[in-house]
């Protein structure tokens, strides 16, 4: 899942960081259920099950039953979050890609039926079968439009979940076992205050828009500041900073429950005042 993750330290001052988790949180994952390799699994099962698959699509099977076995055998979360995709959306365009081929038969074999009933038609009775056929031959082709866009959305998902691994790449992202953290360098926020700065304009456009640009994504804004001062007071100053950027991200047309907000203070510092 993506997280974006803010970083300001002043030296023997305030300390804050803001991290921005994008998406759905894994640190608490189960080992023993995995929602993502769940619903690969039943994807690839309905379409092992389902006989066209096998006649038409024998081989996007076998793909997405490797990629599967892959996913089940992967340690690292995010690769095997990323791999049970991949399987949930190939076994979903086999299904899409056999039902095109069987669609492509029956429409070729309709079209053998339409040229013999011209042949024979030589009465009503057989002029009133060659409409039937061609009515048959339409609905076949209507079968046909609607197997190709599925398999046009099942490969246009993968296209923007490929995007994000690039765009997050790109970013120089950083995976940890909560997701993948993106350090920004600006400073926010002046020493002691709450209200964000006049140059944080830029970082929370650009915030608002990579949220904007994948909407299924949610978003936690964690305040931080070191171990310097009292804790009533650097727990109010956390509280307080992560209210004024969820603010700046409702005005940019973030949704509101998207957005969660959480104060540490000092009860989990960025880093430490303490001298060696």
């Amino acid at each position: 899942m993506p997280v974006l993750h803010s970083n300001f330290k002043i030296v023997n001052m305030w300390l804050f960081s803001l991290i921005l988790l994008v998406g759905l949180l894994s640190g608490c994952a189960s080992t023993e259920k995995f929602p993502p390799l769940e619903r690969a699994q039943a994807a690839y099962s309905v379409a092992e099950n389902n006989p066209d698959v096998k006649a038409n699509a024998p081989v996007a099977l076998y793909e997405s039953d490797k990629i599967l076995k892959k996913a089940e055998m992967a340690e690292n979360l995010d690769e095997k979050r990323h791999l049970s995709y991949l399987a949930e959306k190939n076994s979903e365009m086999a299904i899409a890609l056999a039902e095109q081929k069987k669609a492509e038969k029956e429409m070729a074999l309709l079209k053998k039926e339409k040229e013999r009933v011209i042949l024979e038609s030589r009465t009503t009775e057989a002029e009133m079968s060659a409409r039937e056929t061609l009515a048959a031959r339409e609905e076949a082709m209507r079968l046909k439009a609607e197997a190709e866009a599925k398999a046009r959305e099942a490969q246009e998902a993968m296209d923007r979940a490929a995007q994000l691994e690039s765009e997050l790449a790109n970013l120089k992202a950083e995976k940890t076992d909560r997701g993948v953290v993106l350090t920004l360098g600006d400073v926010l926020f002046a020493t002691g205050k709450a209200e964000l700065a006049p140059g944080a304009k830029q970082t929370m456009d650009y915030l608002a828009a990579f949220l904007n640009k994948y909407p299924d994504r949610k978003v936690l804004i964690e305040g931080h500041t070191d171990s310097t001062g009292s804790a009533e007071l650097n727990q109010s100053l956390s509280e307080r900073r992560a209210q004024s950027v969820k603010i700046a991200l409702l005005e940019r047309g973030i949704s509101f429950d998207r957005i969660d907000t959480v104060g540490y203070g000092k009860d989990r510092p960025v880093t430490s005042n303490d001298t060696e």
